[in-house]
């Protein structure tokens, strides 16, 4: 099997977060989240996630 494709969320309401996050991890994407502009960037920067969701 293939590698999961990461997609980063970076949003700073938990609520909204979590539920994006959990609608991508049912259809097979691996999900990283960030809670503001900073540490988005680093994990962008880190990770390369193939979609950044702002």
């Amino acid at each position: 099997m293939g590698t999961k494709a990461q997609i980063l969320i970076i949003e700073d309401d938990v609520d909204t977060s979590e539920a994006m996050k959990l609608t991508l991890e049912s259809q097979d994407y691996t999900v990283l989240t960030a809670d503001n502009p900073r540490d988005g960037i680093e994990k962008a920067r880190a990770e390369k996630p193939v979609l950044i969701i702002l």
